[in-house]
């Protein structure tokens, strides 16, 4: 279920499957990439990776409101690649009001998917915890008032993070995404309930992440989702690395493996899942 080697038998049938899958025209989605930070300065040969990895769309996320314009750019470059506007809960102290009024400039391109990522993170506290939670009002009113999917960071944070959308937004089957989604089961629960995706990055590849592996039988398939976070949380046989957005497949193995279903099943599912979510894109 996990590929630990890259000279390992299920990596060589790994390989054969996803060959099956892109000579199909079926191809996977990293939902959460930061392919326009600094890290990424060959923008070009990491494109291609993905694209050679069957990796066709990827969604670069925004976290403040100079860096959602720097993903904005880099979606302007590639037809696959999307971006969304976000204000992330470790620069909340940074945030004021005005700011909304420039990302208003965004909201109708095609190519802006969602408002995210938001949320809290009382793990680190790099912004008062009563700053973070007035930012994520304030942007989870403008996702509501622009009918945006929302991509949420939680870390430490469940019960307020729960409490504060559930002030503000009403269940939905096209709300938005739990960003890599730690294995909390009572925030899981709720979050399926409002009608989130879940989505899961490079942790539920590690080998002693079992916890996190056994909550894949609490989401039905058609609410998961893959994302890298990259440069960040490099997925098992890739770790020592960084990140990228080609390595999202080790993800989909993963939970194809959990879910004991055939990577090809899982990739048909989750492109329906990404329409239903963000509605038709279009390369």
């Amino acid at each position: 279920m996990i590929i630990e080697k890259l000279d390992s038998d299920n990596y060589r049938f790994f390989q054969d499957e996803l060959k099956f899958i892109r000579e199909s025209g079926l191809s996977f989605t990293d939902t959460h990439a930061h392919l326009h930070f600094e890290e990424f300065k060959d923008t070009d040969r990491f494109v291609k990776s993905a694209l050679e990895n069957g990796v066709k769309k990827i969604v670069t996320i925004g976290i403040d409101l100079d860096d959602s314009i720097k993903a904005k750019e880099i979606s302007e470059k590639y037809e696959n690649v999307y971006y969304t506007l976000g204000f992330h809960p470790h620069d909340a102290k940074k945030f004021s009001k005005d700011l909304l009024v420039e990302f208003q400039k965004y909201v109708t391109d095609k190519k802006m998917l969602a408002i995210g990522e938001i949320g809290l993170d009382f793990y680190r506290n790099l912004s008062d915890t009563e700053v973070q939670i007035k930012v994520f009002e304030y942007m989870l009113e403008f996702a509501r008032i622009n009918r945006k999917p929302i991509i949420i960071h939680n870390r430490d944070a469940s019960d307020k993070v729960s409490e504060v959308i559930d002030s503000i937004l009403d269940a939905d089957e096209r709300i938005g995404i739990i960003h890599c989604f730690n294995g909390d089961k009572k925030f899981l629960k709720w979050a399926l309930d409002k009608g989130f995706f879940v989505s899961y990055a490079g942790p539920i590849t590690f080998k002693k992440e079992d916890e996190l592996r056994d909550t894949l039988k609490y989401v039905p398939i058609d609410r998961v989702f893959v994302e890298t976070d990259c440069p960040y949380l490099t997925p098992s046989p890739m770790r020592g690395k960084m990140n990228e957005p080609a390595y999202v497949i080790f993800n989909a193995y993963t939970i194809s493996r959990v879910k004991e279903i055939s990577l090809f099943k899982l990739a048909e599912v989750m492109e329906k899942s990404f329409i239903n979510l963000f509605g038709e894109v279009y390369e």
